[in-house]
C-alpha cells in the first residue's frame, strides 16, 4: 500500500519501551540518551530541510526532489 500521508501524517513520532527497561538504570539512561539524540536530530531536520534533502539520497536512495518534498512537507 502506498500513500502520501496527506492529512494523516502529523510529524509526530512515537517510541515505546517496557517498564522493565525503565527499571534497569543502565537501560533507562541509554533510552534517555537516545530520546535526546532523536529530538536533536528531528529539530535539525526542521531547521535545515535543504541540507536533509541533499543528504537523504546518498543514504537511503530516493531522488533529491522526493527527499526535498519529504524534508519540507511539500508535495512538490
Amino acid at each position: 500500500m502506498l500513500t502520501t500521508g496527506e492529512g494523516v501524517v502529523n510529524g509526530l513520532g512515537f517510541r515505546a519501551t517496557s517498564p522493565a527497561s525503565l527499571k534497569d538504570r543502565k537501560r533507562a539512561r541509554a533510552i534517555g540518551d537516545l530520546l535526546v539524540r532523536l529530538e536533536r536530530a528531528q529539530k535539525r531536520v526542521f531547521e535545515h530541510p535543504a541540507e536533509r534533502a541533499m543528504a537523504v539520497p546518498s543514504s537511503t536512495g530516493p531522488p533529491t526532489p522526493t527527499a526535498a518534498s519529504s524534508a519540507t512537507g511539500s508535495p512538490r
